[in-house]
């Protein structure tokens, strides 16, 4: 007995170690995929299990829809019973006239062959559709910017100017009439800049694309700024471009200031200004209190005016490559000392000491000036640059005498501090403090002006203080 369940539990362990090892699981079967498109494609489909008949279809209507039987070629004409047919809504049902319309009202049975041309028909744009009352006319599309005018003809300076007054106007959408007058007047007097020339060197000059342009970018600045100190900057600007050579750097530093305005303001030109002055110009005749005084009224009052001290205008024109920004402040003393440093670096001398120094020569009275620190006196001059020129006028040819002279000019030197020098600007001229205020609390303080922002500010100071500015040994 025990024999056999042994055989029986061996039989069942063979057949357990069969089926791990050889035994194969029949393959799964899965349901068919049907995209989401289909299902949906489907669900819209209707099936219809009788046996198909031309019909005509009920009075023709907006919700009405045709239906078409797509068959296989070698179909027979009528399908059988219980064969499923789909119908395909219209793509675009359309206002027919009545016999088309009464013909695609039916069912038809088409084939393969014939489906691209219905597919086709179908999807035909509508014809305009006409109303009892009246039939709406097609208005006209009105283009918005004139084709380009190519000649190759002479024209007269007036032609020319119309056509540039044109061009500039038609790119825009809006065009008021004040706006019109600004471009006319611009355009006419860059045209009256370029001298006495006849018209067929004004075409020349014209034809030239960065002169155009040029002129495109003038327009554009005094559009925006309607100012008559703008006005003559632009056109003076536009002049140097279309007179000067190709190859000159001032002809191209014309054209970029042109293109850098379109982005600066009143405010702009300001700084710009202020920063040639004091940066790259220096005025001989400062030389005493008085004479700053005069020179603060006449250059620096009025670009006090509305200057901006916000940070925004100093990053744009750093980014519009007029000035380039320092680590370091550089307050409006230490540029004043920079400037004029016999006058706001030394305190001076006693007349004793002048006299001292003389021995015995006589210095006439105008070439002695008062000093800004206390009751000492200076002579009559910026630097020491100066004082050879200086000596040879006053007729001082003894050389120890002229050392001894330069050794009382530089014999009291001054430390700046900024309170201190702050004082002094308010006693020699109030503007010159007021301006320092702004300077020195402003970006003014790190901010040196570019080549280009040299020639912005010399067209602005040209116009608003009528005195040019010689770039050429910076060119």
């Amino acid at each position: 007995m025990v024999s056999y369940l042994v055989i029986l539990l061996v039989a069942l362990a063979f057949l357990l170690v069969c089926r791990l090892f050889f035994y194969k699981p029949a393959p799964r079967r899965r349901a068919p995929y049907v995209p989401q498109a289909s299902r949906r494609r489907h669900a819209q489909e209707r099936v219809v299990p009788e046996r198909l008949q031309v019909h005509p279809e009920p009075a023709w209507s907006s919700s009405a829809v045709d239906t078409t039987v797509i068959q296989s070629a070698d179909a027979p004409a009528v399908a059988k019973a219980g064969q499923e047919t789909r119908e395909l809504p219209r793509l675009s049902p359309t206002a027919e006239s009545e016999p088309e319309r009464d013909e695609l009202a039916q069912t038809q049975i088409v084939n393969r062959e014939n489906l691209k041309e219905l597919v086709q028909s179908a999807t035909k744009p509508e014809p305009a559709t006409a109303t009892a009352g009246a039939v709406r006319e097609k208005e006209p599309v009105q283009q918005l910017t004139s084709a380009p005018e190519i000649t190759d003809t002479l024209e007269d300076a007036q032609s020319l100017l119309r056509r540039q007054v044109r061009h500039f106007l038609v790119r825009y959408a809006t065009i008021s009439p004040d706006m019109a007058d600004d471009v006319e007047r611009v355009t006419a007097l860059a045209f009256a800049k370029l001298g006495d020339v006849d018209d067929s060197e004004i075409q020349d000059m014209i034809a030239h694309i960065m002169v155009q342009e040029a002129l495109q970018n003038a327009q554009r600045v005094y559009v925006m700024t309607p100012d008559d100190t703008v006005l003559e900057m632009v056109t003076d600007a536009f002049a140097e471009v279309a007179l000067g050579e190709r190859a000159e750097t001032q002809t191209l530093l014309a054209y970029d200031a042109l293109a850098a305005m379109t982005h600066l303001e009143q405010g702009h030109y300001r700084i710009l200004a202020l920063l040639l002055l004091f940066h790259y110009s220096r005025h001989a005749d400062n030389i005493s209190a008085a004479a700053f005084r005069r020179y603060a009224k006449k250059y620096v009052q009025p670009l006090l005016q509305d200057l901006p001290t916000e940070y925004s205008y100093y990053q744009q024109l750093e980014y519009l490559r007029c000035t380039s920004m320092a680590r370091k402040d550089l307050p409006l003393g230490q540029v004043l000392r920079e400037s004029y440093p016999y006058f706001f670096g030394y305190m001076g001398f006693t007349k004793d000491e002048l006299a001292s120094a003389l021995g015995g020569e006589r210095l006439p009275a105008q070439y002695l000036v008062r000093s800004a620190y206390g009751d000492y006196y200076k002579l009559a001059v910026t630097d020491a640059g100066e004082l050879p020129d200086f000596f040879r006028t006053v007729n001082i040819r003894d050389e120890a005498t002229r050392n001894q002279l330069t050794e009382l000019m530089q014999s009291r030197p001054v430390v700046y501090e900024r309170s201190a020098t702050t004082k002094v600007l308010r006693a020699v001229s109030p503007t010159l403090a007021r301006l320092a205020d702004a300077w020195d609390s402003s970006m003014m303080r790190r901010s040196a002006p570019t080549l280009l922002g040299m020639y912005i500010g010399k067209l602005y100071l040209k116009e608003e203080i009528q005195e040019d500015f010689d770039l050429s040994r910076w060119l």
